[in-house]
């Protein structure tokens, strides 16, 4: 059982990647910046609304410290470009996945991420019972961007093999929720000035946009 594991109750089972050295392999500054890649997306799909309510649910999580910035849309997306993006080509999936999360770090910090999604699966973001539901899948890719290996706790969003229609992975168990928090319990937020690391209203995002432009 590693250091951070020891942190929270024995019946928890979430792990978080680490270093050669065992340190955790985690995002050090906020808001964690991302946009979708919209070339080869389903045309059916709300893929917007499916990533926005998945990066919502770890940054809803109660005493952790996390933040997201949704950029503008690109066309094209691919490794490390801190996109969603369709790899039509699987060359980023491995074989028995069908959406795949990537990051990039250096000395524990991570720098860039990707989430690849195949796009010649059957989605759903309609609770299509016989469809994978994109919400639930991208809520578990964004569990990997912030640094989450696979549990092995019964209904945890971050246990690994999404069965078709399955809902219950769009809302975070107890066992991610303590991932969260104790991996992240004080993360700095590079945000304009009088915003809360926990929401990003109009106004904030209009600085950020600024920011980023300037």
């Amino acid at each position: 059982m590693g250091s951070v594991w020891a942190l929270v109750s024995t019946a928890l089972a979430w792990d978080v990647a680490r270093t050669e050295a065992g340190d955790t392999i985690r995002w050090v500054e906020a808001p964690v910046e991302w946009q979708l890649a919209v070339s080869g997306a389903p045309a059916e799909l709300d893929v917007g609304g499916a990533a926005v309510a998945a990066t919502a649910a770890w940054q809803g999580v109660p005493g952790a410290e996390l933040a997201f910035f949704q950029a503008p849309d690109i066309d094209l997306g691919g490794p490390a470009t801190g996109t969603v993006w369709w790899d039509a080509e699987r060359t980023s999936i491995p074989d028995d996945q069908v959406a795949y999360a990537t990051i990039w770090s250096t000395d524990g910090a991570i720098f860039a991420f990707d989430v690849a999604v195949d796009p010649t699966v059957e989605w759903a973001t309609d609770g299509h019972s016989d469809r994978y539901d994109l919400q639930a899948v991208l809520t578990h890719e964004v569990g990997h961007v912030l640094g989450f290996l696979h549990s092995d706790v019964e209904g945890a969003v971050m246990m690994p093999g999404k069965a078709r229609g399955d809902l219950d992975g769009r809302v975070l168990a107890e066992d991610d929720e303590a991932a969260a928090v104790t991996v992240y319990p004080d993360l700095p937020a590079l945000l304009p000035e009088g915003c809360s690391s926990g929401a990003l209203p109009f106004a904030c995002v209009l600085g950020l946009l600024r920011r980023r432009t300037s």
